[in-house]
């Protein structure tokens, strides 16, 4: 999630709780939801309350982690041309299967015109 605007400007709840309930229906035995928002919207965990994740996940039984609360690590592109290393949470090594759910949303005139917005992760320290 990027802000804490509503639907259809950010990840809909409804989705996220259907997500979560689709991987316990299919084997899931803990599910956590994480997300970062974009630097001039943190604290991410006020976003996931706004826009009503946080409430989706825990409904639907699923753990909930801003990602601008945990520890981030370096690590390297082994053979990479341009970006050697990146950061990314620590606790992804913690999960065995990581599920990434972008969204879709407008972007503006015309009201067809549409972003996929698959996410990507910075950090500011």
């Amino acid at each position: 999630m990027n802000s804490d605007d509503p639907s259809p400007f950010t990840t809909n709840p409804s989705l996220v709780k259907t997500m979560i309930q689709y991987l316990y229906d299919h084997g899931a035995s803990d599910v956590t939801v994480a997300d970062l928002s974009g630097i001039p919207w943190q604290p991410t965990s006020k976003c996931l309350k706004a826009a009503g994740i946080e409430s989706a996940a825990l409904e639907a039984q699923a753990n909930i982690i801003a990602l601008d609360d945990v520890e981030w690590i370096k690590i390297s592109l082994n053979g990479a041309k341009y970006l050697k290393e990146v950061r990314i949470p620590a606790i992804i090594n913690e999960y065995d299967v990581l599920v990434s759910l972008p969204m879709v949303k407008p972007i503006g005139m015309p009201p067809t015109l549409c972003l996929l917005k698959h996410g990507g992760a910075s950090e500011q320290r």
